[in-house]
């Protein structure tokens, strides 16, 4: 049996249903192929995303998920961040790590394979 993973996405107001289902799409190729399946996906709608990180980290918790997808590790967060410094903190209170499938994506089509992130 695959680990499972869970996944996050951040709805815009300008994303379609197409759009959203695509994006999901994305978070499922990164699992499928980074040997994981995908379990729920976190869908944030509104303008914080406090309420929904806190249920991802609840369930992450809660179920022993340690692996976490996003599109990019930027719509993570509304405001600038310094992002590798955020990235590693929702890391440590998940106890694994956060997936980026486009920066994923983007490595597979320049050097065939999956980055090192911290």
């Amino acid at each position: 049996m695959k680990p499972l993973m869970y996944g996050y996405l951040r709805v815009c107001p300008d994303m379609d249903n197409r759009s959203v289902t695509d994006a999901g799409r994305q978070l499922a190729t990164l699992a499928h192929d980074e040997g994981f399946e995908l379990g729920q996906v976190f869908l944030e709608r509104g303008t914080s995303s406090s309420n929904t990180w806190t249920a991802l980290a609840s369930h992450c918790l809660e179920d022993g998920v340690r692996d976490v997808v996003v599109l990019e590790v930027a719509e993570l967060f509304h405001e600038p961040h310094p992002v590798p410094i955020l990235r590693e903190l929702i890391q440590e209170i998940i106890g694994g790590r956060v997936w980026s499938a486009n920066e994923a994506t983007g490595a597979r089509k320049t050097a065939g394979r999956r980055p090192v992130t911290s």
